[in-house]
């Protein structure tokens, strides 16, 4: 369900069955093909801060505000 060139921004977590530390897109799903296929992942942990989410939402309501 990926469109050719997407990018993902992935700012949601939780733990997998083991307690490891996992983004939702759950990067460890993917296949090679998917992620050639992606323009660009923030991989979570370490992929957004909060500098990029607070600059997310200034954009979203700039657009629909």
């Amino acid at each position: 369900m990926l469109k050719d060139g997407a990018g993902v921004i992935d700012f949601g977590y939780g733990r997998d069955s083991t307690g490891k530390l996992i983004g939702d897109f759950a990067s460890n799903l993917l296949t090679d093909k998917d992620k050639e296929r992606l323009a660009f992942y923030t991989p979570t942990p370490g992929g957004t801060g909060p500098i990029l989410v607070a600059e997310l939402f200034k954009n979203f309501f700039k657009i629909n505000c």
